[in-house]
C-alpha cells in the first residue's frame, strides 16, 4: 500500500518519469499497467518465479538471481541510463498525446460539443466544460485525463494543437475545437 501511495504522489507531482519496482509479487501488475498508461516508464526487478503477467506489465523487466544482481553489465546500465535520458527529453506534448487514447480524446471532444458556446468565435468556458464532463460521468476528472490536481486544463488542451484551441482573458480560460 505504501508503494502504491508513493507512486501516485510521484505521478501527481510529475517528479518522476521512470519508476522501478523490485518485487516478484504480481499484486503490482495493475499499478504497473496504470503507470505505463500515464506515461511513466516502468522497470521491474524480480526473481525467475515472477509470473509472466507481471513481467509483461513492465516496459523492461530484469530477472534477478543471487549472482545476477552483482553482474548487471555496464552495457545494460548505460543502455538504461540512455533510455531514461531519452524519456526525459521527450516532448511533453508528444508524451501526453501518446498517453491519451482515442476514447478519452473523443470524450473531451464530445464534452466540448455539449458545452454551450459563449458566442465569441465558438469558444466554451472551461469551467462549463468541466461541469459538462462531470455530468457525463463523475469519474471524468483531471486525473482521469492524466492531469495532476493542480494542473490546468490548458496544459491538456495545448498538448493537442490539432484538436483544441485555447484563449485566456485575465483568469478566464476558454476552449474550442479546431476546424481543419
Amino acid at each position: 500500500m505504501r508503494i502504491q501511495r508513493a507512486v501516485f504522489e510521484c505521478m501527481q507531482t510529475n517528479i518522476a518519469n521512470c519508476i522501478a519496482i523490485v518485487s516478484s509479487d504480481s499484486d503490482f501488475t495493475d499499478l504497473t499497467i496504470y503507470m505505463r498508461k500515464n506515461g511513466i516508464y516502468t522497470i521491474g526487478f524480480g526473481e525467475a518465479k515472477t509470473l509472466d503477467i507481471l513481467k509483461n506489465s513492465y516496459d523492461e523487466f530484469i530477472e534477478l538471481n543471487n549472482n545476477k544482481a552483482k553482474t548487471l553489465s555496464d552495457t545494460h546500465i548505460k543502455s538504461t541510463k540512455q533510455n531514461n535520458k531519452d524519456i526525459a527529453n521527450n516532448n511533453t506534448t508528444n508524451t501526453k498525446q501518446n498517453n491519451l487514447d482515442s476514447k478519452k480524446l473523443n470524450i473531451l471532444i464530445k464534452a466540448i460539443q455539449n458545452t454551450k458556446s459563449d458566442n465569441t468565435n465558438n469558444y466554451r468556458l472551461v469551467t462549463m466544460f468541466a461541469n459538462t464532463l462531470k455530468n457525463m460521468n463523475p469519474s471524468y476528472t483531471k486525473s482521469y485525463f492524466g492531469l495532476g490536481a493542480s494542473s490546468s486544463w490548458k496544459k491538456l488542451f495545448d498538448s493537442y494543437p490539432n484538436h483544441f484551441e485555447t484563449y485566456k482573458v485575465n483568469s478566464t480560460l476558454k476552449v474550442k475545437l479546431k476546424t481543419n
